[in-house]
C-alpha cells in the first residue's frame, strides 16, 4: 500500500458543492485514496512512502469533462487530431465523460450498439493515457433494444447511455419507451438539447425533453443553439434534471442559466463540458473557458462553486470516486496559483482567466509536473522524500 504526504497545502477548493472550502496543512492518501485532510502529524511524516510539498498553492481536484464524445482510441477523425487525452491534460482535465462515440461507421444494430459500448469502456479502462480516465463506453439507442439487452450491457459495466439524440432513435415516444427502459438497469441517460448539432441529429424542445425524461440536459446554453430562453427555464424551473454547458455554445445563454440556477438554489446541478469534437473543434482549455464565463459573468458568486461544476458535480451526477478534495475519494489533484494580472486566485478567476497550474496528480502521484497549455506558476510542488 502506498502512502502519499501532501504537506504545506493552500487553500483546499474540494469540489464539493455544500463544503466548497476546506482547511488543511497536509493531505494522507493510501493507494490513491485521500483518507486524511487536516493539521500536520508526525506520524504521517514518518509512514509516508512519498512526501510532495504544495509549497502553498490552492489545491483543487482535477478537473472532469462533463460532456465529450471521444472514439475507442485517442484519435479525432473528424479533425485528424491525434493525443488528445494528453492535450487536455495540459490544461488539468484528468478524466473524460465519452457520451457516446463520434466517428465513421458506428452501428445501428443491436449487437453493434451493445458490442460498441462494452468495447469503448474497456479500451479506455486498459489505455490510460499518463493515468487520465475517460470513461468511454456509452450504449447508443438504437430500435430493437430490450430489457435484456440493457440488463446485458449493465452487467458488463456500462454505466451510460449516449446522448439521445444523437443515434438512429430520434423519435420521441421512442426515445422516452427506450429510456424508461435505460433507467430501469441503472444507466444514466443524457439527451441533447437545442437545435440539431449536425444533419443528422434531432432538435429537441423543452416538451420533448420532459417526455424522454433523461437524467442530464446537455448543452444547455447550445450545441450550438440552445432552446428558447422561455423553455431553458421551463427545464430549470420545473424539471429535476443534471444540465451541462459548454464553451462552444451561447455564453450569454450560459450566464442567464447560471443566474437562473443560483436563484433556483439547482448550482449543484450545473456541469461544464467540452463537446468535444464539436463544430468548434475540440477544446483543451475548454472547462476552464466555460468556468471563467461562469465566474466572469456572475461575479457574487464564489470561484470555489464554479469550481464545483467542473469536479464534484460531475462525480455526483456519474458517480464517481473521484472530482473531490474529500476522504474516500482519490487523489486527483491540481496545485493552483493565481495568474498574470492578478495576484490572488479568486481575483484570476473572477477577471474571467484561467489559473496557473503547478502540476497534475493522478492517484496521488504526479502525472504531469508542467502544463503545457495553461501559465506556469512562479513555484511548483516538489518531492521532498519519493
Amino acid at each position: 500500500m502506498k502512502k502519499v504526504l501532501i504537506t504545506n497545502c493552500g487553500p483546499i477548493m474540494t469540489g464539493d458543492i455544500t463544503c466548497p472550502m476546506a482547511s488543511g496543512e497536509v493531505i494522507w492518501a493510501e493507494d490513491g485514496i485521500i483518507r486524511y485532510i487536516g493539521a500536520a502529524r508526525t506520524e504521517f511524516i514518518h509512514a509516508a512512502d512519498e512526501i510532495l510539498d504544495a509549497k502553498g498553492l490552492f489545491v483543487s481536484p482535477s478537473m472532469i469533462d462533463a460532456h465529450s464524445h471521444m472514439p475507442i482510441n485517442d484519435y479525432l477523425p473528424q479533425y485528424k487530431a491525434c493525443d488528445i487525452v494528453e492535450d487536455y491534460m495540459g490544461g488539468g482535465i484528468t478524466s473524460m465523460l465519452s457520451l457516446g462515440a463520434r466517428m465513421p461507421g458506428l452501428p445501428s444494430t443491436v449487437d453493434g450498439s451493445k458490442a460498441l459500448a462494452i468495447l469503448g469502456k474497456e479500451m479506455w479502462e486498459n489505455h490510460r493515457v499518463r493515468g487520465a480516465r475517460i470513461q468511454g463506453g456509452a450504449l447508443m439507442l438504437v430500435d430493437g433494444l430490450e430489457a435484456h439487452d440493457f440488463a446485458q450491457v449493465a452487467a458488463a459495466g456500462v454505466k451510460m447511455i449516449a446522448e439521445v439524440g444523437h443515434g438512429p432513435v430520434k423519435d420521441v415516444h421512442q426515445a422516452a419507451r427506450l429510456t424508461r427502459m435505460a433507467k430501469a438497469n441503472g444507466f444514466i441517460v443524457p439527451a441533447h438539447s437545442g437545435g440539431p448539432s449536425s444533419r443528422d441529429c434531432a432538435g429537441y424542445d423543452a416538451d420533448a425533453l420532459f417526455a424522454i425524461g433523461p437524467d442530464v440536459i446537455c448543452h444547455l446554453n447550445g450545441g450550438p443553439t440552445p432552446m428558447s430562453d422561455g423553455d431553458i427555464f421551463r427545464v430549470i424551473r420545473a424539471g429535476d434534471f443534471y444540465y451541462d454547458l459548454t464553451a462552444d455554445g451561447n455564453m450569454r445563454t450560459l450566464v442567464n442559466i447560471v443566474e437562473e440556477c443560483s436563484s433556483a438554489g439547482k448550482l449543484g446541478r450545473l456541469m461544464i463540458g467540452t463537446n468535444t469534437p464539436s463544430a468548434a473543434g475540440y477544446s483543451p482549455m475548454g472547462i476552464w473557458m466555460g468556468l471563467a464565463a461562469v465566474c466572469n459573468g456572475k461575479r457574487d458568486l464564489d470561484p470555489a462553486l464554479c469550481i464545483c461544476m467542473g469536479t464534484g458535480n460531475v462525480a455526483d451526477c456519474y458517480s464517481l470516486d473521484y472530482g473531490k478534495v474529500k476522504v474516500g475519494y482519490r487523489a486527483d489533484l491540481l496545485f493552483l496559483q493565481a495568474a498574470y494580472p492578478a495576484t490572488e486566485l479568486n481575483a484570476t478567476l473572477k477577471a474571467g482567466d484561467m489559473p496557473a497550474i503547478g502540476c497534475v496528480m493522478i492517484d496521488g502521484q504526479v502525472v504531469m509536473e508542467s502544463c503545457k497549455n495553461c501559465p506556469g506558476p512562479d513555484r511548483r510542488p516538489s518531492y521532498i522524500r519519493r
